[in-house]
């Protein structure tokens, strides 16, 4: 006997089994301050609590660039995507780049 969750080539697809499926996308956050600051070093590492500055770019907030590639995503990837859940760190960056794509048309 097979179960509903085997799949056998010659039954074909089982809508049973893609009623049951969920698609995952991973967003990551926009342009941060932290990532303008880096670029402006000259260096792509990682802001750590030992960088001289660091608690500047703890909690950084999206640049305006950050906030035009969230609108951009918004409006070129996400027009058919309405999602169930979305789950987002408590950083401000990240709150906002999940408000800018799924919140509605206000932008914080």
């Amino acid at each position: 006997s097979t179960t509903a969750f085997s799949h056998i080539p010659e039954h074909g697809f089982s809508l049973f089994l893609a009623k049951r499926t969920k698609t995952i996308h991973f967003v990551r956050h926009a342009e941060g301050a932290h990532n303008q600051a880096n670029r402006a070093a000259g260096n792509d590492l990682p802001v750590t609590f030992s960088t001289h500055g660091s608690w500047d770019y703890v909690d950084a907030r999206l640049t305006p660039q950050g906030i035009q590639q969230c609108v951009t995503v918004r409006r070129t990837l996400l027009n058919d995507v309405n999602p169930q859940l979305i789950v987002v760190s408590p950083f401000t960056r990240t709150l906002q780049t999940a408000h800018i794509l799924f919140g509605g048309d206000r932008i914080p």
